[in-house]
């Protein structure tokens, strides 16, 4: 009993304090941006002073669009592979962040149904991060097979098969 806390108790500490790290973002902190100082004029100004902009270098414009667009993927029936090019990357229903700035032709295969493709390109789209696909397999149509018919005896006509019977 004893001996297990003492292996199990330093254990869950550990773990616990790489958690906090790994949610820190493994232990590297950002520079800190340098602060901006403003001190007064020594003498009266008679222009307004300049404006000093306060948004972090970071930070985007404010007419930019976010970078990637989450798309949710269905299909009826669901179950469908979906391929970008030749890797499958994934299998619907489901969610894929794919980057606004990239035309993505996805095509869809379920076996036993006609693949489906679909382009997506959201780099025009409006100010938006999620969208929703939808896409209907149809089942692939084969001919009907037609039973085949015994022969019906022919009474002795057909001299080839009457020889067997």
């Amino acid at each position: 009993g004893k001996k297990v806390a003492l292996i199990a108790v330093p254990l869950v500490l550990i773990g616990a304090g790489v958690a906090v790290v790994m949610a820190r973002g493994g232990g590297e902190t950002p520079p800190a941006p340098a602060p901006v100082v403003m001190t007064p004029p020594k003498a009266p100004v008679a222009s307004p002073p300049p404006q000093v902009r306060e948004d972090p270098p970071d930070a985007p414009p404010q007419a930019a669009l976010p970078q990637d667009v989450t798309v949710d993927l269905t299909s009826t029936p669901s179950g469908a592979a979906i391929f970008d090019g030749t890797e499958q990357i994934g299998t619907t229903p489901t969610k894929l962040v794919l980057p606004r700035s990239k035309v993505t032709v996805l095509r869809f295969r379920l076996s036993g149904h006609q693949d489906q493709e679909r382009t997506l390109n959201y780099s025009r789209l409006a100010d938006t991060t999620a969208q929703r696909v939808e896409v209907r397999l149809d089942p692939v149509r084969t001919a009907p097979s037609r039973p085949t018919k015994p022969a019906k005896p022919s009474n002795g006509s057909d001299p080839g098969i009457g020889v067997f019977e």
